[in-house]
């Protein structure tokens, strides 16, 4: 849905079909465009389209975010315990102080 979050609100209402002729052939076609970036006026103006890009869009990265979000979640556990030992060291200069703040 865009680049960025701002993207998406204030992102330009594009998504459409626009025809395209052939001159060589004779022949016209109807072509998506816009579909790049959705923005909430694409959402609000075209929601058939919009959805179905969303849902192009998330199949299509539905795999690297599965990889993030193991990644991700693997490389927390490992840094908890990698840091247990120096934020229990900070914990134990911190608690005399009574601020009710812990690492």
């Amino acid at each position: 849905m865009g680049t960025s979050p701002i993207g998406v609100v204030t992102g330009a209402t594009d998504i459409g079909y626009k025809t395209v002729a052939d001159r060589g052939l004779g022949a016209t076609s109807m072509t998506l465009t816009g579909a790049s970036e959705i923005s909430l006026g694409d959402i609000l103006n075209q929601p058939g389209l919009a959805a179905n890009q969303m849902m192009a869009n998330a199949q299509s990265n539905m795999v690297p975010m599965a990889i993030s979000a193991i990644t991700l979640n693997a490389g927390a556990k490992i840094f908890r315990r990698v840091m247990r030992q120096p934020f229990n060291k900070a914990n134990a200069l911190i608690r005399p102080l009574a601020l009710g703040v812990r690492l």
